[in-house]
């Protein structure tokens, strides 16, 4: 997304990652990575790993291979929580994330984002042979949490923010909504998986939760051209799916 083009649309996170086809973060290397960072991101924490996905005809598949995800994932976070890595020993994600806390209009923009996702891309692969940095593929992820209310007085009514429908039923009042599906994107060499659903902030509001994650492949050297590719698709995503009128408002 172009953040000078609508500076008060509610992006909440960016997610930039790489999965690699085989163990690049070997388990001793984990704990030399932890320290290299550890003064910009000194909250630690350990979490499950995560399993890789991929869409096979009209089957989007979780798959885990413990031989190359490795016993955990890493979560390192700045003390704002405002930036996070997580890496694990086949794949690493860089998150900046707005709280709901927090005001609109924080977003720093794609190019920021990228650079600080590079140099810890950098550090990852360092104590890697090159044979072993094959891409499965990678990702970026943006999810925009929109309340709801200040627009719009019952979710039945969300034809009204997005160009979506809901089912013709019976129904006064629809309280919660999980809608998710995926397509193919030929450009990317990978698909998109878009998923729209209600959930709650820290304060117990209802919000509207739009994220939308472009996965694809190219060989490592470029990278840059991927991200760039997808990063004007996410764009023009964005435009398409919420209303005219709405994205005048966030300019």
């Amino acid at each position: 997304m172009n953040n000078n083009e609508f500076r008060q649309a509610p992006v909440s996170e960016v997610i930039l990652g790489v999965t690699f086809k085989k163990k690049v973060l070997q388990l001793e290397d984990v704990f030399t990575f932890t320290q290299i960072f550890k003064n910009a991101y000194p909250i630690l924490e350990l979490k499950n790993p995560l399993a890789n996905q991929k869409l096979e005809a009209y089957k989007h598949i979780t798959e885990i291979e413990n031989d190359k995800v490795g016993p955990f994932r890493v979560f390192q976070r700045t003390r704002d929580a405002k930036f996070l890595i997580q890496y694990q020993s086949n794949k690493i994600l860089f998150n900046w994330i707005r709280r709901d806390d927090k005001d609109v209009g924080e977003y720093p923009g794609f190019k920021s984002i990228k650079e600080k996702f590079d140099n810890v891309l950098k550090e990852y692969t360092s104590t890697t042979k090159d044979d072993l940095l094959t891409v499965d593929y990678y990702d970026l992820t943006y999810q925009d949490r929109i309340k709801w209310q200040d627009y719009i007085s019952n979710l039945s009514d969300i034809d009204q923010l997005f160009n979506i429908s809901l089912p013709i039923m019976n129904i006064d009042v629809v309280n919660n909504l999980v809608s998710e599906l995926t397509y193919k994107l030929p450009e990317l060499n990978g698909y998109g998986l878009l998923e729209l659903r209600t959930g709650m902030t820290i304060d117990e509001k209802q919000i509207l939760r739009f994220q939308y994650t472009l996965r694809g492949h190219e060989d490592l050297k470029n990278l840059d051209h991927w991200f760039e590719k997808a990063h004007k698709k996410q764009l023009a995503i964005f435009k398409d799916f919420f209303k005219p009128e709405l994205l005048e408002k966030w300019k």
